[in-house]
């Protein structure tokens, strides 16, 4: 039987260092969230859940709530950081009885869907029994990331403002890492300079 695996959207950041809310400011005419979002939306994923905060304006990501893939969840734990995001999406994940999440951050707009599905089809031919799965470029780690349920209790424990990095380190042995030489997919856009530095 093959397991579903669903996306974990996180896009209930509060932009503190943009000054403004970046996923909905405007990149190639659309909104800077929009991007890693149709990603998700036409990859493998069976579903993608999308975590926001209900203090913010989410009208950027209104277009995508009749998508039959996508669920709109409202974090209300947000203010607390990225764990509170996370736990929210690996809650949905586990009640709908996922095998897997992918995590991937709202404002990483050059993510691929060949770069997603890469995940999801190294998780289904699995041989090792992995447990976390991801990419990584010039000895750099970073999301998107895929776990599959056996660590979902973990990502369920996490707290305040932190990702899923000290999991993957206390637990190294049990995940596989693919090497990928180009940066740009998993660019992160944080502040106004890089957002001025995204290709026009």
């Amino acid at each position: 039987m093959v397991k579903k695996v669903a996306g974990v959207y996180l896009a209930a950041g509060v932009s503190s260092r943009m000054g403004q809310n970046k996923l909905a400011m405007p990149w190639k005419g659309k909104p800077l969230g929009a991007y890693g979002l149709k990603a998700a939306v036409q990859s493998q994923l069976d579903r993608v859940y999308v975590i926001l905060n209900p203090n913010n304006d989410n009208q950027w990501v209104i277009p995508w709530k009749d998508c039959p893939k996508v669920r709109l969840l409202f974090c209300l734990d947000a203010e607390e950081g990225l764990a509170a995001s996370i736990r929210c999406g690996v809650d949905r994940a586990e009640k709908e009885k996922m095998g897997a999440v992918i995590v991937q951050l709202a404002d990483q707009p050059m993510v691929t869907t060949k770069l997603l599905n890469g995940l999801l089809r190294r998780f289904r031919m699995r041989m090792k029994g992995e447990h976390f799965i991801g990419y990584i470029r010039n000895g750099i780690i970073g999301p998107p990331i895929l776990f599959d349920q056996t660590m979902f209790s973990d990502l369920k424990r996490l707290k305040g403002d932190k990702g899923a990095r000290a999991i993957i380190m206390k637990q190294s042995g049990k995940g596989l890492w693919m090497k990928k030489s180009q940066a740009a997919p998993f660019i992160d856009i944080d502040t106004i300079d890089d957002f001025r530095k995204l290709p026009r």
